[in-house]
């Protein structure tokens, strides 16, 4: 298994490899796109900004100083320039209203009602006015240009103590470029916040290749993909996904902290989720309640929460698909395009190092599996005995094992032939292992003999267990291919430690007596060993 495991690694690193080179070289770029970025930005903010042909006024050293401010360096020159008492800008937010962002005064407040109706209609308008109804104080607002077109990101409100010293259509000319100024500054800095946040999430996806190639347990690793999802798009949760594409389901493995489901949930392929797998292709809704009404986002009768946005990305796997990532926000429009980027990103390093624990850990499955019923082989048992015993002497408890033997199973053979005998072993697994709870352990142990673990069970509950399994399997029995119904019954054997079996390497001795001792007491029936 050693040898497996190297071998799986080797190829997830050489996987890796790639993806890693990919995001050293975006890094590179977005540190020559930074350092572009500085230059400019020092022009805007040393004292010497110029607008184009209307701002030809120095800042003061008081104005400016280290304010290391270049929109509020803009509005000063803006004031100045104007000969303006107060320059104000309005962002717009993303209701579509806006409110002050930052002033001249030093705070940005909505204390200027009478400015807001002006900065509302330069804003929607895209024009630029001067509102000289006033003796008092004039206004004058210009829209602060975005994308092109009629779309804005605000506008420029400046008001003079009196009347402005240069004539109407002056101050809405030089009102307008300083606008535009303005406009490049917004998108200067927004390029820079923008850049730094990605320059931050390349590092947490280098550092993630890092800490992905250097798992060993595959439900840690996914535990781990999830927490870096939500991190580096800033979502609210996000799910790991393993796919069977022979059936058309899967099954989340993994969620992140505070998900409203939980690992083992059952993914249809009529979800979001399922969707995404079945097709390989990335699934986003922006508008999450509105997307596709009574779609789920895992499977129909999942439990009832609300999400704003999701992506769901398939994890491909040549050209078939792993699983797959899905990560949600509770505000919509949340998955815009460059969030989706990053989460391919995290996506192709993760696929590697997952593929190959879940390719180990199924070897290491099939290797402990019973090949003819599907059960836990003697290797598993063993280890799981144990385990469990390991425990017990540590932290004390109980564990109970039942041993099960199949009646006359040799007559079975001699009468109808092996293909029923193992048709009869598989049904008396599947009545075994029906009947048990999860945390408990089936095994075939050889033949037709069973062993049934029962983690943190005394006694007297591991004699009721094995009663009922020996009820189900004497009212279930099997069909033969001609369609009668063939009698099979077990007989059981009880032993549980550390009471009433004190030395832990007894227990299987004592169930394998109490089985000798139900057979010989007539068969179909269940012993229990003494003390």
């Amino acid at each position: 298994m050693t040898a497996v495991l190297g071998t799986l690694l080797v190829a997830a690193v050489l996987s890796l490899a790639f993806v890693v080179a990919r995001l050293l070289q975006q890094e590179r770029l977005l540190l020559e796109q930074r350092h572009r970025t500085e230059q400019l930005q020092s022009l805007l903010s040393d004292g010497s900004v110029r607008a184009s042909r209307g701002l030809r006024v120095a800042a003061t050293p008081a104005d400016l100083g280290d304010r290391g401010d270049p929109l509020g360096d803009v509005l000063l020159l803006v004031r100045d320039a104007l000969g303006a008492a107060e320059v104000t800008y309005w962002r717009r937010r993303a209701d579509g209203s806006l409110a002050p962002f930052s002033s001249t005064r030093g705070t940005a407040t909505p204390e200027l009602d009478d400015a807001l109706p002006l900065a509302q209609w330069a804003d929607t308008e895209g024009m630029t006015t001067v509102d000289a109804s006033k003796d008092d104080a004039q206004i004058a607002a210009t829209p602060v240009p975005g994308t092109p077109g009629l779309e804005t990101r605000g506008a420029l409100v400046v008001r003079a103590a009196g009347t402005f010293p240069l004539e109407r259509g002056q101050v809405k000319r030089q009102l307008e470029s300083y606008g535009a100024v303005a406009a490049r500054v917004l998108t200067l800095l927004e390029s820079q916040r923008a850049m730094s946040h990605q320059n931050s999430v390349i590092r947490s996806l280098l550092n993630a290749s890092q800490d992905f190639a250097g798992h060993r347990n595959a439900e840690r690793l996914a535990e781990r993909i999830c927490e870096t999802a939500v991190a580096i798009v800033g979502a609210h949760r996000a799910a790991l996904v393993r796919w069977d594409a022979a059936r058309a389901s899967g099954q989340v493995v993994a969620v992140s902290l505070g998900h409203p489901v939980t690992a083992g949930q059952v993914v249809s392929p009529i979800s979001a989720t399922g969707e995404a797998c079945a097709e390989l292709r990335t699934v986003v809704w922006q508008d999450a309640p509105t997307a596709v009404r009574g779609m789920p986002v895992f499977a129909p009768g999942e439990p009832a929460w609300r999400t704003g946005s999701l992506a769901a990305l398939p994890l491909p796997r040549g050209r078939s698909v792993l699983g797959a990532l899905v990560v949600e926000s509770d505000q919509p429009s949340a998955m815009r395009e460059l969030a989706i980027r990053n989460l391919g990103l995290l996506a192709a390093i993760a696929v590697a190092p997952l593929e190959s624990l879940w390719d180990y850990e199924e070897v290491e499955r099939r290797a402990r599996t019973d090949a003819l019923t599907g059960v836990w082989n003697r290797r598993h048992f063993e280890a799981e005995l144990d385990r469990w015993l390991g425990q017990i002497d540590r932290y004390g408890g109980a564990i109970s094992l039942v041993m099960c033997d199949v009646d006359h199973f040799k007559s079975v053979n001699d009468t109808h032939g092996h293909e029923v005998g193992d048709a009869v072993l598989r049904h008396v697994a599947g009545i075994l292992r029906d009947g048990a709870r999860t945390v408990d352990v089936v095994a075939r142990l050889g033949g037709e003999e069973f062993g049934v673990l029962l983690p943190s069970t005394p006694a007297d509950g591991a004699a009721e267990v094995a009663e009922r399994l020996r009820a189900a399997l004497e009212t279930h029995p099997p069909r033969l291919p001609g369609g009668a119904l063939l009698t099979v019954t077990a007989s059981f054997g009880v032993a549980s430690h550390p009471v009433p079996v004190s030395k832990r390497d007894g227990l299987v001795a004592a169930a394998d007596a109490a089985l000798y001792a139900a057979k010989r007491a007539g068969r179909n029936r269940v012993e229990i060993a003494p003390g």
